[in-house]
């Protein structure tokens, strides 16, 4: 078999849902938060990316997730448990190296 040349593009949409499931997925996120916007027209964020803020460059990507938690959970162990796993998810059904992901908890709105 001949070797295969080109280039494989993953759509910022696909990343942030990949997080956002994995980061939903977490015992003890209640919900994903809203991620503050810049300027007074901001956009709102699709459910799928909501909470999800990136930065790509160079296949390595930078994390922040904005969460909600239920009430009387660890929130240092749940927010390691959302850097390990979302860390994980990213790097084996995505191929990218993940320099750090920032977990902002809010609260409920």
């Amino acid at each position: 078999m001949a070797d295969i040349t080109g280039n494989v593009r993953i759509a910022s949409a696909v990343l942030a849902t990949v997080v956002n499931m994995t980061a939903s997925s977490v015992p003890g996120v209640a919900a994903m938060g809203a991620v503050p916007v810049r300027g007074l027209l901001g956009r709102r964020r699709r459910d799928g990316t909501r909470g999800v803020r990136l930065r790509v460059s160079a296949n390595r990507v930078r994390l922040d997730l904005y969460v909600v938690l239920a009430q009387g959970v660890d929130i240092v162990g749940t927010g390691a448990a959302i850097q390990r796993d979302v860390t994980r998810a990213v790097h084996e059904i995505l191929g990218m190296e993940v320099t750090d992901v920032n977990v902002i908890v809010q609260k409920t709105e």
